[in-house]
């Protein structure tokens, strides 16, 4: 899950809610990764920066998701889903998936990774947090 943890230069960490629309048929979580297709949300695909993150798990067959919008002021917890020893702060890193599919976390050291750790919190196994910014 990307947990907003703190807008840099901001005296408030809370963002601007707005809903957008979804297709009934997609399942998302709090805390995913989205971006906006063809008027829809949809799961960010890695290698793609997110747009959006949801804020509100929706209702099954739900049409819209309530969600906030990502910039780059913005830094947000999250777990590795691997074996971050080789991660340094700076490093650019892929998006991860849960098992739903779901873009809930970051994986592994990739140069064109679209999240860039800003903060390892002492990390050193699968399902440790992060701190990272889009």
């Amino acid at each position: 899950m990307f947990k907003l943890i703190k807008i840099i230069n901001s005296g408030v960490n809370v963002p601007e809610f707005t809903k957008l629309e979804k297709p009934s048929s997609l399942t998302v979580k709090m805390g995913t990764a989205l971006v906006v297709n063809g008027g829809l949300a949809e799961v960010c695909p890695d290698g793609t920066t997110p747009t959006h993150i949801v804020a509100e798990a929706p209702k099954e067959n739900a049409e819209e998701v309530v969600c906030y919008e990502v910039n780059g002021n913005m830094r947000f917890e999250t777990t590795v889903n691997s074996v971050p020893t080789e991660l340094k702060v700076g490093n650019r890193v892929s998006l991860g998936f849960d098992s739903d599919g779901c873009a809930v976390c970051v994986g592994a050291y990739n140069a064109s990774g679209v999240a860039t750790i800003v903060d390892l919190l002492g990390a050193k196994n699968i399902g440790d947090k992060v701190t990272v910014k889009f």
